[in-house]
């Protein structure tokens, strides 16, 4: 029972009479049942003679449960109630009437055949309605409510079916999308164009899907092959494809750090020059076992942001609901934030095509499934009402696309004042024809013609000052990062 931001937890037992549809319940708080209050509540003496023995066996196996735990020497369990609950200190007994059926509908052959055989028909169970009493003996309060609704459990768990099937589909279209960015963008100057925290983002994203697919199906036994088989899809998902992505997006992009520490000198489009500064240094290959090992870091980077994702959730649950309210909008427009560190990138490297357009478009529209579905479908199998917070993540996703189309379109920096924009490489740049005589190009072995008869845009030049043919360049660019004489890092722009 819930009252603003004060909760009061209770927990109902009662008894059923199919004959004509009545239920008799007491409630208590923290599993403390009054049993006479049930008994109290019948209104005949032959139903309290037909309970009575009902009662009494139940009690008798929490004894001899309760029993076998001191022997074993184990605790008692207490259900758990956050902190800022208020204790109940009332008795309440609910009396609840179950509306009958059209006579049509309970006629039906296929009302049994779906409810007590739980035979696949197309026959619609209609939703539960009833008349609810409530009063407290002791606290002298009651309340009447005369239209119940709720849904029988055969068709809670066939809902909870129906939305694992949804999420199987959806995994798998994701699946086909990360191959197809796979495919887009394996070379090494492709993946230099991609940001690595879009990717880890929505691995952390598919990550949580998982976990919370397999407790769920452990919590509730009746769903959990078609929760499993979710889960599984998300495992696949983020083991298979995404973490390897990830791992291939690593080994391209690590030598940047590696440039930016070692002062590697660039020429930017203003036609000014800096020098490197100190030795530059070769990066060594990697071996297998250096692959293994920085998967596994990887790997260990996203289960640790899973944990703490996880332990932020579990530790707002003892606050109040607005700070609970603040915590989940957080965590959920940082989630669908997968989309800026792309944006960024393409600024701040000056790149783009690093992102398959159908991948973005369609990668969007599956990951906003799931909160279209509990938060704007009404008939959700958590039972949540429409909330107008999709509005807001659908327009946040819908922008962050729109801006990542815009820049295939018209630049990746269209929506940033040229003041603000960091240097580049420029790997054009206009050369004295004495400094840059007799160079040749490593790649093919023949010289490279820099005089004012030529197109600047013939020839390029490194940040570590090295001259190759612009076709030669661009060729061994989509291989490696990696200048063919010096090693060194070769930047994107």
């Amino acid at each position: 029972m819930k009252n603003g931001n004060s909760e009061v937890y209770l927990s109902l037992y009662g008894v059923h009479f199919v004959n004509n549809g009545s239920v008799y319940m007491s409630a208590a708080e923290r599993n403390q049942l009054w049993f006479e209050d049930l008994l109290r509540s019948m209104p005949s003496e032959a139903l309290f003679d037909k309970i009575k023995p009902l009662l009494l066996s139940i009690i008798n196996d929490k004894i001899r449960k309760y029993d076998e735990m001191f022997i074993r020497g184990e605790e008692t369990i207490v259900e758990h109630v956050p902190v800022h609950t208020t204790p109940a200190s009332c008795r309440y007994v609910l009396l609840l009437q179950l509306h009958p059926l059209s006579p049509s509908t309970s006629a039906s052959p296929d009302l049994s055949q779906t409810i007590f055989h739980k035979t696949l028909t197309s026959f619609r169970i209609p939703l539960l309605s009833a008349s609810l009493f409530t009063y407290s003996p002791d606290c002298k309060v009651s309340s009447i409510s005369q239209d119940v609704k709720g849904i029988q459990l055969i068709k809670y768990y066939s809902k909870a079916v129906s939305y694992a099937i949804m999420a199987c589909l959806v995994t798998v279209v994701q699946i086909y999308l990360v191959r197809m960015q796979i495919k887009y963008n394996s070379s090494a100057l492709g993946l230099s164009r991609v940001s690595y925290w879009t990717i880890a983002v929505q691995a952390i994203m598919d990550g949580y899907l998982c976990l919370l697919h397999i407790t769920t199906g452990i919590l509730i036994e009746s769903v959990f092959f078609p929760l499993a088989s979710a889960a599984f899809f998300s495992f696949v998902l983020v083991s298979l494809f995404e973490m390897r992505y990830l791992l291939a997006i690593w080994h391209v992009q690590k030598s940047e750090v590696v440039s930016v520490r070692s002062g590697v000198g660039i020429v930017t489009q203003r036609g000014t020059t800096s020098a490197p500064h100190g030795r530059m240094h070769s990066s060594p290959l990697p071996s297998a076992n250096d692959s293994k090992s920085e998967l596994g870091g990887i790997c260990a980077k996203c289960y640790v942001g899973l944990l703490v994702g996880v332990f932020i959730i579990i530790r707002s649950a003892s606050f109040s609901d607005l700070f609970q309210d603040i915590v989940a909008i957080l965590l959920v427009l940082s989630m669908f934030s997968f989309w800026v560190p792309q944006i960024l990138r393409n600024v701040i490297r000056n790149t783009r095509r690093g992102l398959n357009l159908y991948y973005v478009v369609g990668m969007s529209f599956t990951r906003l499934v799931m909160p279209l579905y509990f938060l704007a479908c009404p008939k959700n199998v958590l039972g949540r009402e429409p909330s107008p917070l999709i509005y807001v993540i659908m327009s946040y996703v819908g922008a962050q696309v729109l801006i990542l189309i815009a820049q295939e379109c018209f630049g990746p920096r269209f929506f940033v004042p040229a003041k603000y924009l960091p240097p580049t490489h420029d790997y054009h740049p206009i050369l004295d024809e004495m400094l840059a005589a007799g160079r040749c190009c490593a790649i093919c072995m023949t010289a490279v013609d820099v005089s004012e008869r030529k197109s600047r845009n013939e020839h390029m030049v490194t940040p570590c000052c090295h001259v190759f043919h612009t076709g030669c360049l661009e060729q061994w660019m989509k291989i490696k990062l990696e200048c063919p004489i010096c090693r060194s890092h070769l930047p994107i722009s």
